[in-house]
C-alpha cells in the first residue's frame, strides 16, 4: 500500500531578520579598529566615570570613581557597561591623547586674612 502526501509549503516558524547581525558585526569591527578607549584609561560611559578594567565582546568593566566619594577617587563599585552605550551615548575619555587627568583643589580662605601670605605658603 503506497502513501502520497502532498507537497505543502510549509512557512518558517520564525524570520530571521539579518539586520541585527549585519549590526553586531558592524559594531565588532568598529569596536576593534576605532580603539575608543582602552584597559587603564579613564572614561565616561553612559554617566558612569571609572577607570577601565576590561573590554569584552559584550560589555565592558569599570572601577567607578566619585558618586558619593567626593574626589576623583575609587568608590568600590565595579560596573558593567553594555558596549552598545558607545553608540547610543558620548564617550569621554580623559586619558586618551593627554596622560594627566585635570583636577581643582579649593582651599577656603577667610575674608579678611592676608591672601599674599596664604599665596606664599603655597
Amino acid at each position: 500500500m503506497l502513501i502520497f502526501f502532498k507537497k505543502i509549503a510549509y512557512p518558517p516558524l520564525f524570520y530571521l531578520n539579518p539586520l541585527p547581525v549585519y549590526f553586531f558585526l558592524l559594531f565588532l569591527i568598529l569596536l576593534s579598529v576605532n580603539q575608543f578607549y582602552e584597559p587603564g584609561d579613564r572614561v565616561q560611559l553612559g554617566g558612569i566615570t571609572g577607570d577601565v578594567i576590561d573590554i569584552s565582546i559584550l560589555r565592558t568593566t569599570v572601577m567607578e570613581i566619585g558618586g558619593w566619594v567626593k574626589a576623583d577617587l575609587y568608590n568600590g563599585r565595579i560596573v558593567r557597561i553594555a558596549n552598545s552605550f558607545v553608540f547610543k551615548e558620548p564617550v569621554y575619555n580623559y586619558s586618551a591623547d593627554f596622560p594627566f587627568v585635570w583636577d581643582e583643589i579649593v582651599l577656603p580662605i577667610k575674608y579678611g586674612c592676608d591672601h599674599r601670605l596664604a599665596r606664599e605658603i603655597l
